[in-house]
């Protein structure tokens, strides 16, 4: 998976479709952006769940319209904590139960075990055992 430092936008206008994590590995936020390190800065500055972010995963598309169609997607079917555009009601009350949780320290991530084998933490790790 390519970083938002490996690659950057040709005169083409190229977007990237970016996913924020926790971590725990619960994915917070998906976005998109022609300059994902600009938009960044906005969200250190406006969003409240860059407090819990510490990894960002990126994937360039060719035009703003193709990665708006993989964020819509995305989010419907990933649910991230704090996306309100195309998620559903479940994923607005889990953002609501990470807001109360998470800052006090009380929050932990469920550990997934597979056949004695450690899978990963989080929702996320659950979904790929199934």
């Amino acid at each position: 998976m390519k970083t938002i430092h490996d690659e950057a936008p040709s005169a083409a206008r190229r977007c990237a479709l970016y996913r924020h994590y926790d971590s725990a590995d619960w994915l917070l936020y998906i976005g998109i952006s022609e300059l994902p390190i600009a938009r960044g800065v906005q969200h250190a500055r406006d969003a409240e769940w860059v407090q819990w972010a510490v990894r960002i995963e990126a994937v360039w598309f060719d035009s703003r319209e193709e990665a708006e169609a993989a964020e819509r997607a995305a989010i419907i079917s990933e649910r991230p904590i704090f996306n309100i555009a195309h998620n559903n009601r479940l994923a607005q009350l889990e953002c609501e139960l990470y807001r109360t949780l998470k800052p006090e320290g009380y929050y932990q991530a469920p550990r997934i075990v597979r056949a004695g084998e450690y899978v990963g933490a989080g929702r996320h790790a659950a979904e790929r055992v199934s």
